[in-house]
């Protein structure tokens, strides 16, 4: 059980904590991460060099015979262009093109908790 902790005044003006005990369904959910503006996406890709990832990862999908690469091309590609980025559809892109990426930048982190960090550094530009 969680606990929440709740200031008030009584009835002569005094500041006065409670805590209460809580259950999980009682306490406000966490707040959400922002979306991104392209603006804010492309300086998080800059600032993580997840750019030059990404450019790569195009390049060779690109250059694929293979007719599924070329739509994972062509989906990546319209991702980049999108006019706003929230963080779970960013996660899930990620983890889709993720053993393509260990291959091709081997030691570039892209785990989750690597991506949520710079989403919000992101969210403070």
């Amino acid at each position: 059980m969680a606990r929440i902790v709740k200031w008030t005044t009584d009835a002569e003006g005094v500041l006065v904590k409670r805590v209460l005990d809580a259950a999980p369904a009682d306490l406000p959910p966490p707040p959400r991460p922002a979306n991104l503006s392209p603006r804010r996406f492309e300086w998080l890709l800059a600032k993580t060099g997840l750019d030059e990832v990404w450019d790569g990862v195009e390049r060779h999908l690109q250059s694929s015979a293979d007719p599924a690469d070329r739509d994972r091309y062509a989906s990546l590609r319209a991702a980049r262009r999108a006019r706003y980025f929230t963080l779970d559809d960013t996660l899930a892109m990620v983890a889709q093109f993720r053993p393509l990426v260990t291959q091709l930048f081997p030691g570039v982190d892209v785990s989750d908790a690597a991506i949520r960090a710079a989403w919000a550094q992101a969210e403070q530009y």
